[in-house]
């Protein structure tokens, strides 16, 4: 909450907002107050209200019913007094937290790049080389989609997310047009980073293209339940896994489709 340029009341209410609906119990409650003494204590910034409520929950928690019986409650109870002994000595010096600015990626909607796999002996991913082997050397075309703002890293503060489509050639592409020879893995992604330094460095820019509308293949573009993707190269050789996987469940629903056409039946329902 601090990161998000909150004052430490507002970021404390805003915590205790947060979980308001998510504590359930007694014991819910006692585990929110000692973590959060503990955090604000390291921070510097343990509020007398806050400390008696750990207290209160540290006492209550000693002889709490949900320790009948287990054998954890000796280092609990440990865990507890020291964590009473730390609340009580002074806390250290307030600590500046560095308050998160919005990412805004490098990307343009619509922007399309291209990057080629290494050989297979040097994927970083632990997949069958054998398997996969047909894959060595080939290209991924990437198409930015559209870009929003999330708040993945620090609440409150979005930063730009990109919605990627990929594709695998079998060869180099040169003009924008070579994305429509090129195999479209039926898969949204979220494109999230911190920093274009961490991507890999074999990213290829191509050009911008509005496929959904300029492209004569009309790709229709779901957006649904996108995976996360971070830029890396063990992240590009996940794509090939994902397609796989997607193409295998692909041709399994297409049998028991022909099975059931065969039999008579017209419409299949899931579960």
């Amino acid at each position: 909450m601090l990161q998000s340029g909150k004052t430490d009341e507002e970021a404390l209410n805003a915590t205790l907002k947060h979980y308001e609906n998510k504590i359930e119990n007694e014991d819910d409650e006692h585990d929110l107050y000692l973590g959060l003494a503990y955090t604000m204590w390291k921070k510097g910034r343990l509020t007398n209200e806050i400390k008696e409520l750990a207290f209160q929950a540290i006492e209550k928690d000693m002889v709490a019913q949900r320790w009948d019986g287990n054998s954890d409650y000796r280092i609990r109870k440990k865990k507890l007094l020291e964590l009473k002994t730390m609340l009580e000595s002074p806390q250290p010096e307030r600590k500046k937290v560095s308050v998160h600015k919005p990412y805004k990626i490098s990307f343009h909607e619509h922007d399309v790049y291209y990057y080629q796999l290494p050989p297979i002996e040097l994927w970083e991913s632990n997949y069958d080389k054998k398997k996969y082997a047909v894959y060595s050397r080939k290209y991924l075309i990437f198409y930015v989609k559209s870009i929003y703002g999330k708040d993945w890293n620090v609440k409150g503060v979005p930063d730009d997310v990109a919605i990627v489509y990929f594709f695998i050639s079998d060869n180099k592409p040169e003009r924008l047009e070579d994305i429509e020879k090129a195999t479209f893995v039926d898969c949204a992604y979220e494109w999230v980073e911190t920093s274009p330094k961490k991507r890999s460095s074999g990213i290829t820019y191509l050009g911008n293209w509005d496929l959904s509308i300029e492209s004569p293949k009309g790709y229709n573009f779901t957006e649904a339940h996108p995976r996360i993707f971070f830029g890396t190269e063990k992240e590009f050789e996940r794509i090939i896994w994902d397609y796989t996987m997607l193409d295998k469940m692909r041709q399994e629903d297409e049998m028991v489709l022909a099975i059931a056409q065969s039999l008579g039946i017209t419409s299949l329902k899931k579960g």
